[in-house]
Order: structure tokens, then sequence, then C-alpha cells
């Protein structure tokens, strides 16, 4: 199991892409908040199975189909 650090711009992002989603659909942005967080912490246990890209792994969020870049110390 990995131990797993999110920077503050990757938090940032984070909050606002829920805030587009929450604009779009009342509720919709905590569902993205949720999938999001979820694909991460399925990073701890599945960390470095995904292609490598710009450097970084990048594993892909389920539900909105976004990208999650990591590396691995």
């Amino acid at each position: 199991m990995y131990r797993l650090q999110i920077l503050p711009s990757a938090m940032l992002d984070i909050a606002q892409t829920r805030y587009f989603y929450e604009e779009i659909e009342d509720g919709l942005g905590d569902r993205f908040r949720e999938d999001i967080f979820n694909a991460i912490d399925n990073l701890s246990q599945f960390a470095g199975v995904d292609e490598i890209h710009y450097g970084y792994y990048r594993a892909l969020a389920n539900r909105f189909h976004q990208n999650i870049y990591y590396k691995m110390d």
C-alpha cells in the first residue's frame, strides 16, 4: 500500500471542477468529488499499473473522464 500526497494545486483543480459540475446540476459537483477521491484512493493499492504520459502515470476517474496524473517516489 502506498502513501498518497495530493498537491495544493491538485486540490484547487478538484474544487474548481466540482464547482463547474455543480453549476450544471445540483449535486453533480458532489458526485464528481466522490468519484475523483475514490479514484485517488484506489491509487493507494494499484499505483504504477497505469500508462505513462508526459513523464507521469495517468489514471482515469470513472464517471467524469478526468485524468489523474501521479508519480511514485
